[in-house]
């Protein structure tokens, strides 16, 4: 009998515990960031409620509307510390992994709402976020110089890129898109300067902000993951926020990609 009722009161609790979880939301957050020098952190924070579904046998989330925050924070040179956060823009919907470029004064992020996802610009000075097109993956070069923002249309994978000035504006508009050929899907690519090279089909094709430039006779021996120095500032300190809300800016080493130039594809030493 005591058994009985010890079980009864242990499946109460789970019951209880379970209809927390698929009654009450549980706020989430989503962050991605960049540094713009080693004196300025920008995150972008995204905010949202899920909850469980009412069905016990699926495990399926529940999720509200997102709202994204792009935050910005004054950091001393090889400092540990950061400052009181300046948000100088707001938008709809989750910020994208890696979805986050800084360029002079100028903030560049993808964000994705119902399915569909929008690259926005916002200037550290003022004004609102701007909508500029819809898109998937977003880089830019070393320089800062040069934009490109990957997509898909009709199936096939294509890139926009674009020249920016010293404040980071688009020196033109992001119209016209140039095809990938050979992909479905986002391809390998890595900036050399403000040369866009992309790996796609067993081969590489060159971009910039003058257009495509066709197959590349040599190009970089290594392409690299695109979040493979996310948070990361050129002197190493790397930036994180946990699950609990806590940020965190520790000394680590810095990332120094492999600069080496080829003209074969299989090519890869050193990477």
């Amino acid at each position: 009998m005591k058994r009985l009722i010890l079980l009864g009161v242990i499946l109460m609790g789970v019951n209880l515990t379970m209809s927390c979880r698929v009654l009450i939301p549980r706020e989430h957050r989503e962050s991605t960031a960049t540094w713009n020098g080693d004196t300025q952190l920008v995150e972008g924070l995204s905010r949202y409620k899920a909850r469980l579904s009412w069905n016990p046998l699926s495990q399926e989330m529940i999720v509200g509307p997102a709202t994204t925050e792009i935050l910005v924070y004054a950091m001393k040179p090889a400092s540990l510390s950061l400052s009181e956060a300046k948000q100088i823009g707001k938008s709809p919907g989750r910020i994208l992994p890696s979805g986050l470029v800084v360029s002079g004064t100028s903030v560049y992020y993808l964000v994705e709402e119902d399915g569909l996802r929008t690259l926005f610009v916002v200037d550290m000075n003022g004004g609102q976020p701007q909508s500029l097109l819809s898109g998937e993956i977003l880089a830019i070069s070393a320089s800062e110089r040069t934009l490109a923002v990957f997509g898909l249309l009709s199936g096939r994978t294509v890139v926009w890129v674009s020249g920016l000035d010293e404040s980071g504006r688009l020196k033109a508009r992001l119209e016209g898109s140039y095809e990938v050929p050979g992909s479905s899907s986002t391809p390998l690519f890595r900036f050399m300067k403000d040369r866009l090279y992309v790996k796609s089909a067993g081969s590489v094709y060159l971009f910039d902000a003058d257009g495509a430039r066709g197959r590349a006779t040599t190009f970089p021996a290594c392409f690299y993951a695109i979040d493979v120095d996310k948070g990361l500032s050129p002197d190493g300190r790397l930036f994180s926020r946990s699950a609990d809300d806590e940020l965190r800016v520790i000394q680590a080493d810095p990332f120094y990609p492999n600069s080496r130039m080829t003209d074969r594809i299989d090519d890869d030493r050193g990477c």
